[in-house]
């Protein structure tokens, strides 16, 4: 089995210091999974997985442009 997806968040949040947080734009997210299961015999059934994710910040200024 595989899946693979791409989440996108506007306006995320993150915490810059204890109790300070700021607004930091867009946040992209890549991810992808694979799992490979199957019977080895005897009783026996064997599962391996494989994920995998990247998360990307698309910093904005306060008046909402891109930054460089």
């Amino acid at each position: 089995m595989a899946a693979a997806r791409r989440i996108q968040d506007q306006n995320r949040v993150v915490a810059i210091s204890a109790g300070v947080f700021e607004q930091v734009g867009k946040a992209t997210t890549y991810s992808m999974d694979l799992d490979v299961n199957g019977d080895v015999g005897r009783g026996f059934r064997i599962l391996a997985n494989y994920a995998y994710a990247d998360s990307l910040i698309d910093r904005f200024r306060t008046d909402g442009c891109s930054a460089d």
